[in-house]
């Protein structure tokens, strides 16, 4: 997207051609529009089956609602599914999905959600009694994406690295009922047994504002009823 940006407006573009090139061989298609003042953006859409077709002779146009016109050339289908753009040497994703699946996103949450784990079981919080290998514990959870991705989120969080203790996690769940719903303390450390268990937990984790309410954080009041 950047070399698109930086090649310009009026660039001698390599152009596709329909009768030798396939369609197959397309990977996404992107627009660089300009206002001419010098102010751009850089849109991504990925490659989608109806995007690019090749002119038939039953290829026709409406351009005013009310009337047809012959296609007499290949077309770009420009639908307004946007999945990346890049603006003022930002990129910017709306489909999270599609990072994930098509352009390697998938892999890196992952790995990051690898490093949360050990991170997790060395806070000594976690009941890993009984469990052959403590550091499976999410393993049955892999396929659920959002829950991979809140995962990794852990990892890039305060609490793995400052600490957080089972009393802590008590004080926190008087304040929120819906850990004190979801999360169990039996026997004095937090049970994983369920996914829906899991969930709650990690969201605990990247729930900073929640432990940090237990001081009255004055900036916290909207996070305090988005976690209850």
């Amino acid at each position: 997207m950047n070399n698109v940006l930086n090649f310009g407006v009026n660039g001698n573009a390599t152009q596709f051609d329909f009768a030798t090139q396939s369609l197959t061989s397309v990977k996404a298609v992107i627009y660089h529009l300009c206002d001419g003042n010098g102010n751009s953006v850089v849109i991504y859409q990925h490659k989608y089956p109806v995007s690019l077709h090749k002119k038939t002779k039953k290829s026709f146009l409406s351009l005013n609602g009310r009337t047809l016109d012959k296609i007499t050339h290949d077309s770009i289908d420009i639908n307004d599914t946007i999945d990346f753009f890049f603006f003022q040497n930002k990129y910017y994703a709306l489909n999270i999905k599609l990072l994930e699946r098509m352009y390697g996103l998938e892999s890196v949450i992952d790995n990051l959600a690898n490093n949360s784990t050990p991170l997790i079981i060395n806070l000594g919080i976690v009941n890993t009694q009984g469990m052959p290998v403590p550091l499976d514990i999410f393993k049955d959870m892999y396929k659920d994406r959002a829950f991979m991705r809140r995962l990794a989120m852990v990892s890039k969080g305060n609490l793995v690295k400052t600490g957080v203790s089972v009393p802590q996690i008590q004080q926190v769940m008087q304040k929120f009922p819906v850990f004190q719903r979801n999360i169990d303390l039996t026997g004095g450390l937090i049970n994983l047994n369920t996914k829906d268990q899991k969930r709650y937990f990690i969201r605990l984790l990247n729930n900073e504002a929640s432990f940090a309410a237990l001081d009255n954080s004055p900036f916290l009041a909207v996070e305090k009823d988005s976690a209850a």
